[in-house]
């Protein structure tokens, strides 16, 4: 488990590192997936691929995913390293 201000998320490791889904981010906080993503898509020049933000197609995520409670989007998967959060 991750903790996340008051809340705890399912653990997730990609390349070693825990990172969270941005579905894992909005249920922790209380809000909508659109409200996380609204503020990703603002800050996402922040974010550098494969170091502060890692995207998944279907089938990366579906495979990484398996077993770990977390479903795979048909449009894929963002997951972002825990010490990311901060920037959203």
């Amino acid at each position: 488990m991750i903790k996340i201000g008051v809340g705890e998320i399912q653990q997730v490791l990609h390349r070693d590192m825990p990172v969270v889904t941005l579905e894992q981010i909005a249920a922790v906080h209380g809000v909508s997936i659109k409200t996380v993503q609204s503020s990703y898509r603002e800050h996402k020049a922040r974010f550098q691929e494969g170091k502060h933000v890692f995207h998944l197609d279907f089938a990366e995520a579906s495979q990484l995913l398996a077993g770990q409670g977390v479903k795979a989007s048909p449009n894929g998967l963002t997951l972002l390293p825990k010490l990311a959060i901060s920037s959203l």
